[in-house]
C-alpha cells in the first residue's frame, strides 16, 4: 500500500517545492525537520509522524538547518508538538 492511502491523500506526497517550503514551515528544501512545525501559526501543516520513530529516545532532528542535529527526548517531542498546537497524526508504516 502506498503511504498516500495510509493518510487517505488523493494524490502522490511531497515535501513540497521550495517556494512552499519557504513560505510554511519557513525552511529550505533539505532542511524539512520536525521542529519547522513551530513556524506554522497558521495550522496549515498536518505534522505526521510514524510510530516507529517514537520507538526512539531521544529522536534525532535538524534544528530548522541541516548542518546540525539536535537530540530531544521522546516525550519531549510530543510536549513540544503540543505546545506548538500540531497533535501529531501517528501512523504506521510498513
Amino acid at each position: 500500500m502506498a503511504h498516500r492511502h495510509i493518510l487517505g491523500a488523493r494524490s502522490n506526497l511531497s515535501f513540497g517545492g521550495p517556494e512552499l517550503l519557504e513560505a510554511c514551515p519557513r525552511v529550505k528544501p533539505g532542511s524539512v525537520t520536525t521542529f519547522a512545525i513551530m513556524n506554522d501559526a497558521e495550522r496549515i501543516v498536518t505534522k505526521v509522524l510514524a510510530n516507529d520513530v517514537l520507538k526512539n529516545d531521544p529522536v534525532n532532528a535538524h534544528p530548522l538547518h541541516n548542518d546540525a542535529t539536535a537530540a530531544i527526548p521522546r516525550d519531549g517531542l510530543i510536549v513540544f508538538l503540543n505546545l506548538c498546537d500540531h497533535q501529531p497524526l501517528l501512523i504506521d508504516l510498513p
